[in-house]
């Protein structure tokens, strides 16, 4: 259900796991076991989550910066991004590399034009301050904003 939201906080350093196809109990089960705040939009999902003594949080809004603001306020949170950041598929954190650790992994046109590289160690991938970054930082900066 908050599958693109798990992506935006991993992005912004948070360890983040979504549960695509599980169902409620599967869902309860593994908040409990893992002592996991449960984030939801889902108003029967959240009333269960407070009779069974889970940490969660009820979402009020589908946009993503509203949704990362409420967050932050609720959960007191702040954000170590960007000197902290998660692989947004794997939830690895991701780690400061080299241009020569990227070489294969990236396009000779972004080793070109680019210096500061991350890699996530598990799924192998490389990340950078390309096109995307501009909308990175206006959804942090739109996150940092709301009240």
């Amino acid at each position: 259900m908050l599958r693109k939201l798990a992506k935006w906080l991993r992005i912004f350093g948070f360890s983040a796991e979504h549960t695509e196809g599980w169902n409620d109990d599967q869902i309860l089960l593994y908040a409990q076991r893992h002592h996991s705040t449960l984030v939801t939009r889902d108003k029967k999902l959240f009333a269960r989550c407070k009779k069974n003594r889970v940490k969660c949080v009820l979402l009020s809004s589908e946009k993503i910066p509203v949704q990362l603001a409420q967050l932050k306020k609720t959960l007191k949170l702040r954000f170590p991004f960007p000197e902290k950041t998660r692989c947004p598929e794997c939830n690895t954190l991701l780690q400061l590399a080299k241009r020569d650790d990227v070489r294969a992994l990236a396009h000779p046109n972004v080793l070109k034009k680019h210096r500061k590289f991350w890699i996530c160690k598990k799924c192998n991938k490389a990340y950078w301050m390309g096109g995307h970054w501009k909308n990175i930082r206006r959804i942090y900066k739109e996150a940092q904003q709301h009240h």
